[in-house]
């Protein structure tokens, strides 16, 4: 069978008890090196830190869908579309679609360079983006990825907002690493709050405007 259909197999016999949830999907029905560094990824502690979530959501693999949803919406995101305001063109509103096809064909990438070379540049530079985002939002997003220092929630939306916004103001200059400007007035303000509503989370619109919000905001400072 095809791996849409060996998915959808999967997560039909988890219907018997507790359904699974599209993290634990994935890693069950696409193996590869890419699902490896996600899961690695999503047990450090930099990660963990930042990231105070309850062992409830823990154990549903909420961390691997975290980690997951930045790479796939950073690597999708292409800067010079839409006037330069950038576009997710492969992203069409159907998150568990974008998502599966994401890590499949990222497994097959890796699993190519490393049978070619040994070893695989993308996950190489991957890992390397990430932890370099993690360095640049702890510094300059006092409560990490939470809405307050006691905070043991991550919302997507504020996660996808923060992190891929700050990885893409990266990409775009190296400059801002040195600037590191305080996120506050940005996350109090009632623009950031409307960006980061959890209602239309998955419409394509909402999720550019946040990414965008974010990464325009670092560079502009």
């Amino acid at each position: 069978t095809d791996a849409i259909t060996r998915t959808e197999m999967f997560a039909r016999i988890n219907t018997g008890g507790t359904t699974a949830n599209d993290a634990e999907v994935r890693r069950g029905s696409l193996p590869g090196p890419f699902i490896d560094l996600v899961i690695e990824l999503a047990k450090t502690p930099e990660f963990e830190e930042l990231t105070p979530i309850s062992k409830a959501h823990i154990d549903k693999r909420e961390r691997e869908e975290l980690v997951t949803r930045f790479f796939a919406y950073l690597e999708g995101f292409e800067s010079q579309m839409k006037g330069g305001q950038g576009d997710i063109p492969a992203y069409k509103e159907s998150p568990r679609t974008f998502f599966f096809m994401f890590v499949k064909d990222m497994n097959e990438r890796t699993t190519a360079e490393i049978q070619s070379h040994g070893s695989s540049k993308t996950l190489i530079r991957m890992r390397e983006s990430f932890f370099e985002m993690l360095k640049f939002v702890k510094v300059i997003s006092p409560n990490g990825f939470t809405k307050s220092r006691s905070g043991n929630q991550v919302p997507r939306v504020r996660f996808e907002s923060l992190a891929v916004g700050s990885a893409l103001a990266i990409r775009e200059d190296k400059r801002v690493l040195e600037r590191a400007p305080d996120l506050t007035p940005l996350l109090e303000s009632n623009e950031f709050a409307k960006a980061t509503k959890s209602d239309a989370a998955n419409v394509k619109s909402k999720l550019l405007g946040r990414i965008r919000l974010v990464k325009n905001w670092i560079l502009e400072q």
